[in-house]
C-alpha cells in the first residue's frame, strides 16, 4: 500500500522521463551505431562499382581513369563512416534548437536537455526511413540507379497519392520530399515533450510542426532555384 502513490507518480511521468526508458547517452550511441550500419549497408549493397560507373558521367575519361575515381570515392566513404556520429550530433542539437526557439516564441522556457531527448527519439524514425530507403535502393539493379532515385525515399506523399502528381511541377517538388517519416518525426517529437513543464499536447506539436515546415519550405525553395523554377 505504502508503494502506491510511487507507482501512480512513476505512470504520471513523460514518456522519455519513465525510468525504464534509455538514457539519452544510449540513446544516442543506438543511433550512431544504427547510422553507421545504415552507411555500411549502404556503401556495400548500394554504391557498388556498378552503381558508380552508372552514375559518374559518361565520357569521364578512360577505364583507368574510372577505376581511380571509384577508388577515390571509396575514401570518401571511409571518412563517412568516421564523421557519421558526429552528423548525427550536429542534426539532433540543430533541431533541438529551432524547437527550443519554436517553444521561447510561445512564452515557454524548457531546459535543452528535454528537447535535446526529444529530438533523439525524432532522429529515431528519420533513421527507420533511411534504413528502409538504403534496402528500398539495394533491391534495384545497379544500372538502373540515378542521382534522382538516391534521393528517393519511400512512403513520400506523392507515392501514396499518386494524384498529386498532376499539379504544378513547383508543387510536386514540393509534395515529393514530404513522406510518411517527416510525419512520423513531428508525432514522436511532439509526444516526447508532452508533459514537460508548461509544454501541453498541443504547444508541444505546434512547436515542432512549425519547424518542420519552415525546414521543408527551405529545402523547397533551394529545389525550386536549382531547378529554374
Amino acid at each position: 500500500m505504502n508503494r502506491l502513490p510511487e507507482v501512480s507518480s512513476v505512470a504520471s511521468l513523460p514518456m522519455d522521463q519513465h525510468p525504464r526508458i534509455l538514457p539519452s547517452v544510449h540513446l544516442f550511441a543506438l543511433l550512431a551505431a544504427g547510422s553507421i550500419a545504415v552507411t555500411l549497408f549502404t556503401n556495400r549493397f548500394v554504391l557498388t562499382d556498378a552503381a558508380y560507373r552508372a552514375l559518374l558521367p559518361e565520357g569521364g575519361g578512360s577505364p583507368s581513369q574510372l577505376e581511380q575515381t571509384i577508388a577515390a570515392m571509396r575514401r570518401w566513404e571511409s571518412l563517412g563512416l568516421l564523421i557519421a556520429p558526429l552528423v548525427l550530433l550536429t542534426r539532433v542539437a540543430f533541431n533541438a534548437l529551432l524547437v527550443q526557439l519554436a517553444f521561447l516564441l510561445q512564452g515557454i522556457q524548457l531546459p535543452f536537455s528535454r528537447v535535446f531527448r526529444g529530438a533523439l527519439w525524432a532522429a529515431s524514425v528519420t533513421w527507420v526511413g533511411s534504413a528502409m530507403q538504403a534496402v528500398w535502393l539495394a533491391s534495384l539493379p545497379p544500372g538502373a540507379l540515378n542521382p534522382e532515385m538516391l534521393g528517393a525515399m519511400p512512403g513520400g506523399l506523392t507515392t501514396l497519392l499518386p494524384a498529386l502528381n498532376t499539379v504544378p511541377a513547383g508543387l510536386v517538388l514540393l509534395f515529393h520530399q514530404i513522406t510518411v517519416f517527416d510525419l512520423g518525426w513531428v508525432l514522436v517529437f511532439a509526444v516526447a515533450l508532452e508533459g514537460s513543464g508548461s509544454a501541453s499536447a498541443g504547444r508541444s506539436l505546434l512547436a515542432v510542426t512549425l519547424v518542420w515546415m519552415v525546414s521543408t519550405l527551405s529545402q523547397w525553395g533551394v529545389l525550386l532555384y536549382l531547378s529554374g523554377m
